[in-house]
């Protein structure tokens, strides 16, 4: 059995012997795994980087959809290209560390894996308490929204 640092694939088994033996272990061990999945294992396989482009598309596509069409197709000046381009990169740069800091957030708060020994156990305890905060507080919070704008 190999340990990766993947974030699709962290085990690797492989094999050999009887084929009944490793027939039945082979079938044994994809349970035995699932049983080890923390419940919050769907929220460590998002991959933020497709949310963040996704995001960031949607963004790029309202800012063309308001921006009129003019009739007459004169080029920008020096000052509203300059203006342009720092709002560009702003906007990028604001995606990127967002996806940074949201990654790393995610990370700490849900890794993949954790073996709690000794006071490890103490901090694993309060990460999950912040765990359940976070994802019970965000689905509150979304329905309460939900329920608002649907009674009003």
């Amino acid at each position: 059995m190999e340990l990766e640092n993947d974030d699709y694939r962290t085990i690797s088994i492989a094999s050999s012997g009887d084929d009944d033996t490793v027939t039945k272990v082979g079938d044994q061990i994809p349970e035995i795994i699932d049983g080890l999945k923390p419940w919050y294992s769907v929220i460590t396989r998002i991959d933020l980087y497709w949310v963040c482009l996704t995001i960031f598309g949607l963004i790029a596509f309202f800012v063309l959809l308001m921006v009129p069409e003019s009739e007459s197709k004169d080029p920008l000046s020096f000052e509203e290209a300059l203006r342009a381009l720092l709002i560009m990169a702003g906007l990028v740069f604001g995606v990127f560390f967002a996806y940074k800091y949201v990654n790393a957030f995610k990370k700490a708060i849900f890794p993949i894996g954790c073996f709690a020994l000794g006071q490890g156990k103490e901090r694993y305890e309060v990460q999950e308490k912040i765990r359940w905060g976070v994802v019970v507080a965000l689905i509150i919070s979304l329905l309460s929204s939900t329920v608002y704008g649907l009674l009003t």
